[in-house]
């Protein structure tokens, strides 16, 4: 749910003229992002290939115009439903920027090959220990690796790692 809500907070800082050209909902002389269900609800009924497409075209009309779009630079965060090769591509080679994808069962070739190389790991390269929250405190556990980057079959790998997470 996390890449739902960086979308809905980034829809959030957005200004009166960009929710203007997004077609956002105008009420009480503003116009309002939609909530953070409605637009979890959307993401999940929409074709990746087809919200790609029609991103790009959106962003080549308007994005110049918007500093809040700029991404030459920048890092790209995705969940597993936007980890795609051609949103990879285009992020890399079009755009100038970086990613960090979460790959789950869309991408299962690259799944498996990351989930086999880090099957007989030693000790994590980083543990984060959260102080507690609600009683319980969250330990994160990460492997990294730069040795499946030349090897994944996903363009412009720069690293790839796994997180295990315990509660107690």
């Amino acid at each position: 749910m996390r890449g739902y809500l960086a979308i809905s907070d980034w829809a959030k800082s957005l200004g009166q003229k960009a929710r203007e050209r997004f077609c956002c909902r105008y009420e009480n002389g503003r116009s309002v992002v939609p909530s953070l269900f409605t637009i979890g609800d959307i993401l999940i009924r929409v074709d990746p290939l087809y919200l790609d497409r029609a991103l790009q075209r959106w962003n080549q009309a308007y994005g110049q115009e918007d500093e809040s779009l700029a991404i030459e630079g920048k890092t790209i965060t995705a969940d597993a439903l936007l980890t795609q090769k051609d949103i990879a591509n285009y992020l890399v080679e079009q755009r100038n920027a970086s990613y960090h994808f979460t790959v789950k069962g869309n991408q299962p070739g690259v799944f498996q090959d990351i989930a086999l190389y880090f099957e007989d790991r030693q000790a994590p390269d980083f543990i984060d220990c959260s102080p507690p929250e609600h009683g319980r405190i969250e330990v994160r556990k990460i492997w990294t690796t730069t040795e499946l980057n030349d090897y994944l079959n996903f363009p412009h790998v720069g690293q790839a790692f796994v997180v295990q997470r315990e509660f107690t």
